[in-house]
């Protein structure tokens, strides 16, 4: 028997799979940026290094300059990746308590189908019941009326 129930359970179906994979795809983010992030500390402190080692060897201060402007960007790019990390870990929680509404809604529905069903069983069940207790009232009329 299918009813509406049936295709209220379709729709958020769908929704679940869609906020899996949002949730998938918000974590693939989340561990390109770590990776993108920890490349660029790790460039920043080569490039320090390098600076370093080049201001001992007394170079010219117009390349140390341009070397800093450098390290300036790279701190710069360290700092608006960090912030997109903390947005990406925000969406992630979002996502995850989107999924578990979607679950929650879809237990509720499931449980909500399964009430339908008994009740439907149990009429059917009463019907039967009530069918045989006329059949079983007129047998007993219509013997009561030959004596």
């Amino acid at each position: 028997m299918k009813t509406r129930v049936d295709t209220l359970i379709k729709v958020v179906e769908l929704r679940k799979e869609q906020a899996s994979r949002d949730l998938q795809n918000a974590r693939n983010r989340l561990d390109a940026l770590q990776k993108e992030l920890g490349d660029k500390v790790k460039a920043r402190k080569d490039a320090e290094g390098y600076i370093d080692a080049f201001g001992r060897r007394g170079s010219e201060p117009n390349s140390l300059s341009l070397h800093g402007l450098w390290i300036d960007s790279l701190y710069r790019s360290i700092k608006l990746l960090s912030r997109e990390i903390e947005a990406q870990e925000e969406k992630i929680a979002y996502c995850q308590d989107a999924l578990e509404r979607v679950y929650l809604e879809l237990k509720a529905l499931t449980q909500y189908k399964q009430t339908i069903q008994d009740r439907h069983k149990a009429t059917i069940a009463g019907l039967e019941s009530k069918e045989l207790d006329e059949i079983a009232g007129r047998k007993h009329n219509r013997g009561a009326q030959t004596i």
